[in-house]
């Protein structure tokens, strides 16, 4: 299945490419505007948040300076009535008679100011005074006592950060140090006041209620430390974001939830409001909105999907069958005729298309008729190197044997003429037959005629041995490529050696070739005369007459052309030899597996 659609493709590769760049080039603009509608979409939301948080931001502003500034009219009130200074600073009474009256003091205060939750004063004796109705709370007298005068020595109302009780309240603290209003000691520190405040006053103050769900908003003071909080998780957001809310990033990341940061500064008492924004939420506030976007984008997809699906498959469709009619003409099919139901620029090919192939149709016959009668040509003249050939090898081998019948005849070696003589004739009928392919039996067995020949012309002086692979008897090769190497080996090899020689043929497959070896043990061949004969092997036209080699090379030339001539170049005669050692001349046809008799 994957192969076909690979072939598929890369046959109408140009249409689908078109096809694929075209949606491309549709879709991109949709989902870009897409995206840029979306993008606009959350802006238009985060402004709105903003716009909405800077609304509650001046709404907490508003309302907590209205409560300081009232705590700073409580402190005043208080701490610089004529009658508490009196008390404070008085020496005529004793300490609980002072409590008891500074105590009704507070208590009318008290009532008054519903937001104060206690009064706290220390006098330079360090006698400690405060409503009695209210519990005494170690917290708040140890914090008095550790106020350090001369660092608010100033005057100024100063704000501390959260007290906890055991009980596990929170409380604000305002003081300050109360100086005397009267004229003897006048602005001199005469106590140290604080106002006890509920924390829950300011957490109701900056309450998320106009803010949306899933929003915290906490307040910190100078050091970045929280100080209250509207819900105890956000305690827990803190924590795990600490450094990123320290700093001015506009988006933060806590807990895998995106938030959205605003800040807005307290001068007036060094604090700073925070906001933490949910945008996941801010995007379900716009749910409506979203869906309706995607679903337009959607449909203009779909619809531009298949608007251009239809106008690339009537554009590309002629292209494809074009591409078809190219491949039908490809394999012979001239009777194919191009035809489109519908016209444009590109079908109106089809006229032109057709009467191409029409005169193609006609080019081809005629080129067929012209490359039959030169492939005859080529036939002929083959046949004519080949005869031509064959002749030189004939001609060759008689003029020796006749030669050598012309000497026996004059020495009246009657016998061994007649011998020579009809050993030549049936070595001349076999050649004389109409078959140029002979089996490897045949062969050898004309070997065997051609020996005695010539051991009658050297008085038995060498002996020819066999070892032929089993299966290859009935090898067909052509005939008299063998004879030509065994005179070679018989004249220029074992002639002049002193002793007898020993000739071995041996015929073995390996790989996709059959060899056939001929070995000698005679007096070698010089270098020089091996390069030429083998020189003379691949280029017979550079042969020359003053030499051994020119001798040896015209017979294994023939020999090497003729096996090319029918078999290629990778088929043909090696030679190797090596002085005063032997020489070993190897034959080589093409070998086809199981057909051992049909090379």
């Amino acid at each position: 299945m994957f192969e076909r659609f690979k072939k598929i493709h890369r046959k109408y590769k140009l249409r689908y490419k078109m096809i694929f760049v075209n949606l491309l080039i549709s879709i991109l603009p949709i989902i870009l505007i897409a995206l840029i509608f979306y993008n606009i979409f959350l802006n238009n939301i985060e402004k709105y948040v903003s716009s909405s948080v800077d609304l509650y931001f001046n709404q907490v502003n508003h309302r907590l300076e209205e409560y300081l500034d009232t705590v700073n009219i409580i402190a005043d009130s208080v701490f610089f009535d004529k009658k508490l200074q009196e008390l404070i600073t008085s020496k005529d009474k004793n300490y609980w008679d002072k409590y008891n009256e500074i105590d009704l003091l507070f208590q009318s205060f008290l009532k008054f100011y519903e937001s104060v939750e206690d009064i706290y004063i220390i006098d330079n004796n360090h006698d400690i005074y405060h409503s009695k109705s209210i519990v005494f709370r170690d917290e708040f007298k140890n914090f008095i006592i550790n106020i350090d005068s001369a660092k608010i020595n100033d005057g100024r109302l100063y704000f501390a950060d959260p007290v906890k009780t055991k009980g596990g309240d929170s409380y604000f603290i305002a003081y300050r140090v109360i100086k005397s209003m009267f004229f003897k000691n006048f602005m001199a520190n005469i106590a140290r006041g604080a106002v006890i405040l509920d924390a829950k006053k300011i957490e109701n103050i900056i309450e998320e209620n106009n803010l949306p769900e899933g929003s915290h908003v906490f307040i910190q003071n100078n050091a970045g430390e929280v100080i209250t909080v509207t819900r105890d998780e956000t305690v827990d957001i803190y924590r795990s974001s600490q450094a990123d809310l320290n700093s001015n990033k506009k988006y933060i990341n806590v807990n895998g939830v995106s938030y959205m940061q605003r800040t807005s500064e307290l001068n007036k008492v060094g604090w700073t409001i925070k906001a933490l924004i949910n945008r996941d939420r801010l995007i379900e506030e716009g749910r409506v909105v979203q869906y309706t976007i995607i679903l337009i984008a959607l449909i203009v997809f779909i619809f531009v999907v298949i608007t251009t699906l239809i106008f690339n498959y009537r554009l590309t469709f002629p292209l494809k069958k074009m591409a078809d009619a190219f491949d039908r003409v490809a394999i012979g099919d001239f009777n194919y005729q191009l035809k489109f139901k519908y016209k444009n620029e590109i079908t109106n090919i089809e006229d032109n298309f057709n009467n191409m192939i029409r005169e193609l149709e006609g080019l081809t016959k005629n080129l067929l008729e012209t490359q039959e009668k030169a492939h005859l040509i080529e036939l002929e003249k083959k046949q004519f190197q080949l005869d031509s050939l064959q002749a030189q090898i004939n001609a060759h081998f008689l003029y020796n044997t006749l030669n050598t019948i012309r000497v026996m005849a004059l020495t009246g070696a009657k016998k061994e003429m007649d011998r020579m003589i009809s050993n030549l004739v049936d070595y001349l009928r076999y050649i004389s037959k109409v078959h140029e392919f002979v089996s490897l039996e045949e062969e050898l067995a004309q070997l065997n005629k051609y020996k005695n020949i010539e051991n009658l012309r050297f008085a038995n002086k060498f002996k020819l041995k066999y070892k032929i692979e089993s299966g290859l008897e009935k090898l067909k090769i052509l005939k008299l490529t063998v004879q030509p190497v065994l005179e070679n080996s018989i004249f220029h090899g074992l002639r002049q050696i002193p002793g007898n020689g020993v000739i071995q043929i041996s015929a073995f497959q390996k790989g996709n070739k059959v060899l056939i070896r001929i070995m000698d043990n005679g007096t070698g061949i010089k270098k020089r005369e091996l390069k030429e004969i083998k020189q003379s092997i691949q280029k017979p036209e550079i042969i020359t007459d003053n030499s051994k080699g020119s001798d040896i090379g015209i017979g294994l030339a023939n020999i090497h052309k003729r096996i090319q001539l029918y078999y290629g170049k990778d088929f043909g005669l090696e030679v190797k030899s090596w002085e005063n050692i032997g020489t070993v001349v190897t034959i080589s046809y093409p070998y086809r597996k199981g057909k051992k008799e049909d090379v």
